[in-house]
């Protein structure tokens, strides 16, 4: 798997789905791979279940991003999250030397254009982000129409 760091588990819910999950990650692991995993739970909740498949995830995940997405919260200068409230749990050692400096990890924005023209935006951004990245988008000669929700 060359060029492949690891997985992300998103959502729905991680936690809905946590035994196959665990075990996908498991796999992922053993293989080498880093395995993060984001969830709409507090952390806390998800540490202290005794249910054994959330156990087992909590397990099989380097790095776990917690909680859920606040509107009023909404923060851009992390990467990975939207809003304050949201945690960065390190379980083991493999992302440790980003807790200190995650505020200079650049913010990153993935862009789908549909075969229509269909722009959509994934990521944690700001709307004067988008706006100047649709300029500059548009500035490179693709005519962008807004994806119906």
């Amino acid at each position: 798997m060359s060029g492949l760091e690891g997985v992300t588990l998103t959502g729905g819910e991680p936690f809905a789905q946590a035994g196959p999950l665990a075990a996908l990650a498991g796999l992922c692991r053993r293989a080498g791979l880093s395995v993060v995993t984001y969830t709409g739970y507090e952390f806390e909740r998800v540490r202290q279940s005794t249910r054994c498949d959330w156990q087992a995830l909590l397990e099989a995940t380097d790095l776990l991003l917690a909680g859920p997405f606040v509107r009023e919260l909404a923060d851009t200068s992390r990467p990975w999250v939207g809003s304050a409230n949201q945690q960065f749990v390190f379980l083991t050692d493999r992302y440790r030397a980003l807790e200190c400096r995650i505020r200079q990890v650049p913010q990153r924005i993935e862009i789908w254009v549909d075969n229509d023209g269909a722009v959509s935006f994934n990521g944690t951004h700001s709307e004067e982000d988008e706006r100047a990245t649709r300029e500059r988008l548009t500035g490179l000669g693709l005519a962008l129409v807004r994806k119906k929700e």
